[in-house]
C-alpha cells in the first residue's frame, strides 16, 4: 500500500491511499493521518478511490482516524468510497457516523464534528459517546477499542484454529493412504 499526504489549502490534508488496507499495511495510514492532525489541520480527507480492500483493521483506522480528528476539533472525511468499502461501512452503521463524500467538498460546506450519530458507535463499542481520556495527547486510541481489539484478535484466532485443523487434516488424510506402491 501506498498513502501520499497533499494540502488542498492550508487546513486541509489530502491522504490518498493505494492498494489494500489491512492489518499489514494499516500502520502507515495511522501514521499519515497522525502526522497531518498533529499540525494544524483542520480537515483530513482520505481518498480511497484506489484502496480496492480494507479489512478489519482498516475499518478500526478509519474510526481512529475520526476519533482522533474529533478530539483535536477537526474533521475526518472520506471520498471515492468504492462500493465494497460503502457496504461494510452501512453493515457496521460507521456510515452514519463517518463522513462520506463523493468528491472533495469545499472546506465552507465542512462544519465542525457534532456528537450526533454517536450512538452507532456506542451500540458497536458498547461504550458511551465521549468514554475515556479527553486529552487530545491520547487520542491514539478509540473509546472502546479494547473490544474491538478483542474482536479482531478473536478472528485471527478462529482463522489460526482453521489452518491448523486444515493441515491436520491434510496429514490424517496422507497417513490414510498409506505408502504408494511401486510399480515395476
Amino acid at each position: 500500500m501506498l498513502v501520499d499526504v497533499g494540502w488542498l489549502d492550508t487546513e486541509t490534508a489530502l491522504v490518498s491511499v493505494r492498494g489494500d488496507v489491512d492489518q499489514d499495511t494499516v500502520e502507515e495510514l495511522n501514521a499519515a493521518v497522525q502526522e497531518c492532525l498533529a499540525g494544524s489541520c483542520a480537515r483530513v480527507v482520505l481518498d480511497c478511490s484506489e484502496a480496492p480492500y480494507f479489512d478489519s483493521a482498516g475499518i478500526s483506522a478509519l474510526v481512529l482516524a475520526d476519533r482522533m480528528a474529533a478530539r483535536r476539533g477537526a474533521v475526518f472525511q472520506l471520498m471515492g468510497v468504492a462500493s465494497r468499502l460503502l457496504k461494510l461501512l452501512e453493515l457496521t452503521g460507521l456510515d452514519q457516523t463517518l463522513s462520506i463524500a463523493d468528491d472533495i467538498p469545499p472546506a465552507s460546506a465542512v462544519t465542525a464534528p457534532q456528537t450526533t450519530g454517536m450512538a452507532t458507535l456506542t451500540e458497536w463499542f458498547g461504550q458511551a459517546p465521549g468514554g475515556g481520556s479527553t486529552d487530545p495527547e491520547s487520542a491514539d486510541e478509540p473509546p472502546g477499542s479494547d473490544r474491538l481489539r478483542a474482536l479482531i484478535e478473536s478472528h485471527e484466532a478462529r482463522k489460526l484454529r482453521r489452518r491448523q485443523n486444515l493441515e491436520a487434516a491434510r496429514a490424517k488424510l496422507d497417513s490414510a493412504r498409506g505408502p504408494v506402491p511401486l510399480i515395476d
